[in-house]
């Protein structure tokens, strides 16, 4: 996952939120009525880690747009919130494609749209605490993956 700060993208701010962003974020989920709760501990956990990322139209100040929380240790994009009335505009597209995570939990009805943006399903979907959810890999990590296999077990074995 790249380290960026900011960057613009069709007008649009994305940056990397810091702990004085904590409240702000967790307004945002609850009023965007993200399908489970996202605690402010978790979300505090997460930015201080560095994997708090938003989108607003414009500079600071602005109503947030879209919040995506990463587990930046592993690169896995753990949630995605568009706000409802920004749906459909192509904003989540824009913070996955920038974000460039190698992995994604997906709640079951968002499969297709992960896929539209080259990841692909890991496994069967696992019931989580109330719903499915899929874990997605993007396309080409698993060929790089056995790739360095190959590699390690040695010409041998192959």
């Amino acid at each position: 996952m790249s380290r960026r700060s900011s960057q613009e993208s069709g007008g649009r701010q994305i940056r990397q939120m810091i702990p004085r962003d904590i409240e702000e974020v967790y307004e945002f989920f609850n009023k965007a009525r993200f399908p489970t709760l996202i605690s402010r501990a978790r979300i505090s956990e997460i930015t201080h880690m560095g994997g708090c990322f938003a989108m607003r139209n414009g500079e600071a100040g602005h109503e947030l747009q879209a919040c995506a929380l990463v587990r930046t240790r592993r690169s896995v994009l753990s949630t995605l919130c568009v706000a409802p009335h920004c749906r459909g505009e192509g904003i989540g597209g824009d913070m996955v494609d920038w974000l460039t995570t190698n992995w994604v939990r997906a709640l079951g009805d968002t499969v297709p749209f992960f896929e539209r943006h080259n990841y692909v399903p890991v496994g069967p979907p696992q019931l989580g605490r109330k719903l499915l959810t899929q874990i997605m890999m993007r396309q080409g990590i698993a060929l790089v993956a056995t790739r360095l296999e190959l590699l390690r077990r040695g010409p041998e074995d192959a």
